[in-house]
């Protein structure tokens, strides 16, 4: 999910040895195969749900892969969608060729005297109900109406992505947790150490998995309208965290900091995938992350990228076991790469390295969030300021091609935009923020290229 007041952040949810030598638990890379047009495996077998196949997917054993949207809002009662509402955008998203849409199932209501780090965006408190009270109680309304999103979604044959908490404090972020459910005075780094918290995380996953949906009868982690458990949005740490250059580490994440970037992370993402396994036996697995690896790079330019100070090491994170396919969340504009070094500099550092280190694991890799921002002539921010000059929003259809046809030699098995939001019948887009893209703007016309080739002829 697009962070869009600065710095490096971008846009902001089995056991080892479970009975999941099929398709969950990923097969030894082979060659890489091309997400376009993957061949039919030999072993494939029919199933409903979206499975796994060496580097690529299958669904009812045929290749599956996908062109997306992310439309993070249309799962959260912030915007009073009516459930015919909710029923013409996924008719609209279906009909434009869009098989997987990524929603958040997370949302906890923030009392306007807690601190600024629990603060959901610039305002208080989400608009419409939580899915979560400020005491960590299910609101039944709101979980209510998740049930019908995923019910719909099922309707229009789309799949499912969704995550369960985010870093960033938009709508229901770690240091909500921590300030629940934690001791005081810690970070939201506890998030990943404090057991309490964890347990408590934990709570919530099981109740929503073991959850029967109100609309369609199933439980959510037997329904196959759902594609994959995230089970964070963008997991890192605070910039340079585990080295105590943001200070004081908690003491509950000490027993986790080794010395090695990344460990508190991935140890955390170790136990909560293997957590979900134990439940679910049927989704695919994700961390939700964007991308950032503890080494690597050719020094040039973002070496916070490389360098491990986001904490997160996707190495090692796309070998757990449990993690069935890696993601990336790519923002050229937001990460200060002109479009100059775009395909000198980002493609072969980010998009082809990425697919490399997956593809070695014997994983997918997935595209989850990209895009450019609009940048108003009116708006003079840093970020505006920042973005316009990186050089791409003047021309954004041609340089999401470029990010997909990267993508595509890569062997990317899926891409997703942030975000393609329909159209109402008076014209105005369902919703909007920076990176959004009404079904009227221009750029659609990249991502409708971008359907065809992945759903084939």
């Amino acid at each position: 999910m697009p962070k869009f007041t600065g710095g490096s952040s971008i846009r902001q949810v089995v056991l080892a040895t479970l009975m999941l030598v099929h398709c969950k638990t990923q097969t030894p890379a082979g060659s890489v195969a091309s997400a376009t047009s993957p061949a039919t495996p030999e072993n494939a077998t029919s199933s409903k749900f979206v499975e796994v196949s060496g580097t690529t997917f299958t669904l009812d054993g045929k290749p599956f892969a996908f062109q997306g949207t992310n439309f993070y809002r249309l799962s959260l009662r912030d915007l009073k969608f009516t459930p015919s509402e909710v029923d013409d955008i996924m008719t609209k998203l279906s009909s434009g060729g869009l098989k997987v849409l990524r929603v958040w199932g997370f949302g906890c209501e923030t009392p306007s005297t807690w601190t600024a780090e629990m603060l959901q965006g610039n305002s208080s408190a989400s608009l419409g109900p939580a899915i979560l009270d400020q005491h960590g109680q299910i609101n039944e309304s709101a979980l209510s109406y998740l049930d019908l999103v995923v019910a719909q979604a099922a309707k229009h044959n789309l799949k499912l992505i969704i995550p369960f908490v985010n870093f960033e404090p938009q709508y229901c972020g770690m240091a909500w947790w921590v300030k629940v459910h934690g001791d005081p005075g810690e970070s939201r780094q506890a998030f990943y150490c404090n057991q309490k918290v964890i347990n408590a995380y934990k709570s919530y996953v099981e109740t929503i998995l073991n959850r029967k949906n109100t609309v369609s009868g199933i439980m959510y982690k037997d329904d196959p309208a759902i594609m994959d458990i995230e089970v964070a949005n963008e997991p890192h740490t605070t910039d340079l965290y585990e080295s105590g250059g943001a200070g004081p580490i908690d003491a509950a994440c000490k027993p986790f900091v080794d010395g090695k970037p990344g460990t508190l992370v991935n140890h955390w993402l170790g136990e909560i995938t293997t957590f979900v396994r134990s439940i679910d036996h049927n989704h695919l697995i994700s961390t939700g992350e964007e991308g950032y690896r503890v080494r690597g790079g050719d020094g040039r330019k973002n070496t916070w990228v490389f360098d491990g100070s986001k904490g997160v090491d996707f190495d090692r994170n796309i070998a757990l076991p449990n993690v069935s396919f890696a993601t990336t969340h790519l923002y050229p504009d937001n990460w200060n790469v002109a479009s100059s070094e775009f395909q000198s500099w980002f493609v072969p550092q980010v998009i082809q390295d990425r697919a490399k280190i997956a593809h070695a694991a014997g994983k997918p890799i997935i595209i989850e969030e990209t895009g450019y921002a609009t940048v108003e002539p009116t708006d003079h921010s840093a970020f505006a300021v920042r973005v316009a000059a990186a050089g791409y929003a003047a021309d954004r259809a041609k340089w999401l091609d470029q990010i997909y046809q990267a993508a595509n030699q890569a062997g990317y098995a899926g891409t997703m935009i942030w975000q393609s939001v329909p159209n109402r019948a008076d014209g105005t887009p369902y919703d909007n923020d920076s990176y959004t893209f009404s079904f009227k703007d221009p750029p659609m016309e990249s991502i409708y290229r971008q359907v065809k080739v992945m759903n084939g002829p």
